[in-house]
Parts: structure tokens; C-alpha cells; sequence
């Protein structure tokens, strides 16, 4: 990393309060590069960042880099974009804020991921503007996995490489087109009933149905701005975010604690309890 001062549009990703008066920011450069900063006095300040480096906001930065350390400083900050109607609503909120711990967990620091901060500022944008939150997950998901080459092949089998079929199955149209295929997170993509059923760890494949491997298919390929051309059912979202979910975990080797507490504010009152 080159030493010396440059300014950057930032969206913040994450802080936290480091000593009596300082914090330390994680954020996603203009150039789609995650950096972790101190601000020094930032706790105490009343101009100069007040405001500017809270999480899921757009600043403009002007940091200090070191090139004998990960960790560069914050010298100003102002705000170009609050995202103030993602805070109107706990759903979008929790979103969004999936959507930021995500891209941080699936990049390093100092690492550039080619298109990561305008995909990143293009969900948010639609989050605050209300959109279903659903498809838009679901397409940063896929597109994140491929931005970092991880991209599941959902296509077809991975290990024969018949296709997928128009009806479920791989092989000549009409004759397999019932066979059902299976998602494997350690191979990273389908597979077919018959090389699923030789295949090591099988009792934790997870069966896919055609219509969810080709809405993620398309989620991925989708600008944010296009979304609303994909309208998937219910159990078709449900579907992707569980494989996606399982998928994200495998490569993570932990739940993010967004989407627990995503799945928690999305379960029913318990109808006896207190």
C-alpha cells in the first residue's frame, strides 16, 4: 500500500469505539478497496466528524496511508449520502446492514474486489428507496460470490455436467426431466440425482428445484435497477436464501450475526408466551 494522503468516496461498513475518544472505521473505497482507519478523536468531535462515519453511510474521506500498516488514518470526513430511509424501518435496517457486514466478511483488508462499492452503493440506494428487500439480497449475494470467485455453478450438475432441464432434471429433455437435483456447498454448485446419491456427505445436500436455481441464475446477472422485472414466489425466495444462506456459511465457516437477527425479527410472536 502507497503511503501519503488521498481522497475516496467511502460507504461505511462497520465502526467501533477504540480507547477513550478514538474510533476505528471499516469502509469500501471508491475503488472497491475494504480499509480499516483509526479517526483519531472522533468520540469527541463536534465538526469535523460528527455524523460522517456512521455505518451505512456515504463520506467522502480523506485518509492517510501507511505503508507499514493495514491500518490507515481518517484526517476528514464529510457526508454525501445518509441513507436515511433505511432507518425507518427495522426490515430494511436489518438488510442493509447484511448487506454491509457481508461485503466486509467476504473481503480483506487493504483488498480490491473490481465493482464491489458500486454494486454495494446500488443495493443500499435500493433498499432506502423501499424496495423489496428479497431479490435485492438475493442478487448481491450472487454477485458478491462472483465478484470474489465463488460464483455457484447452478447450471447444471458439477460433477457429469448435464444440464438443467426446462423440468428439473438433467440428461435428454422429457426422458430425465423429472429428476430432481441437489445443492452441495463443499462442491459448490448442483447435482444430479444420480451423482448425489455416490456422492460423499450426501445426507447434507440440499434439494433445489429448478425454478430457484434459475432465479438466482438471473438475480446475478441483473443490474440492481432491473430487479423489479424478477418477481419470484415466496417459496422461491425461501428456497435461494437457504441455499445461498448454507452456501455463505460453508465458505464463511460461521453465521453472520445480521442474518440471524433477520431471521429473528422475521418469526412469529410466539401466541402463549409473555
Amino acid at each position: 500500500m502507497k503511503g501519503g494522503h488521498t481522497k475516496t468516496s467511502a460507504l461505511i461498513l462497520g465502526a467501533f469505539d477504540y480507547g477513550e475518544s478514538d474510533r476505528i472505521v471499516t469502509f469500501l473505497t471508491d475503488r472497491s478497496v475494504k480499509l480499516r482507519a483509526i479517526a483519531k478523536g472522533a468520540k469527541r468531535s463536534r465538526r469535523r466528524f460528527v455524523g460522517n462515519l456512521d455505518p451505512l453511510s456515504l463520506s467522502s474521506l480523506l485518509v492517510h496511508l501507511s505503508p507499514r500498516s493495514t491500518l490507515a488514518r481518517i484526517d476528514d470526513a464529510s457526508l454525501l449520502r445518509e441513507f436515511s430511509g433505511i432507518k425507518t424501518s427495522v426490515e430494511r435496517l436489518a438488510a442493509a446492514s447484511y448487506v454491509a457486514e457481508l461485503a466486509s466478511e467476504m473481503t480483506g483488508d487493504g483488498q480490491q474486489t473490481p465493482g464491489l462499492f458500486p454494486l454495494v452503493t446500488a443495493i443500499l440506494a435500493k433498499i432506502d428507496d423501499g424496495a423489496p428487500t428479497g431479490p435485492l439480497l438475493r442478487s448481491f449475494e450472487m454477485r458478491l460470490l462472483a465478484a470474489a470467485g465463488y460464483l455457484p455453478h447452478l447450471s447444471g450438475c458439477v460433477a457429469c455436467r448435464r444440464p438443467l432441464r426446462q423440468g428439473g432434471g438433467a440428461g435428454r429433455a422429457g426422458r430425465a426431466a423429472a429428476a430432481p437435483h441437489f445443492f452441495s456447498a463443499e462442491r459448490g454448485g448442483l447435482l444430479c440425482a444420480r451423482c448425489a446419491a455416490g456422492a460423499a456427505g450426501s445426507a447434507g445436500l440440499m434439494k433445489v428445484s429448478p425454478g430457484a436455481a434459475r432465479f438466482l441464475t438471473m438475480a446475478a446477472r441483473l443490474d440492481p435497477a432491473k430487479l423489479q422485472r424478477l418477481v419470484p414466489s415466496p417459496s422461491l425466495l425461501a428456497e435461494g436464501e437457504e441455499l445461498l444462506g448454507e452456501f455463505i456459511r460453508h465458505h464463511l465457516g460461521k453465521e453472520l450475526k445480521t442474518r440471524l437477527f433477520m431471521n429473528k425479527i422475521r418469526q412469529p410472536p410466539s401466541r402463549g408466551g409473555s
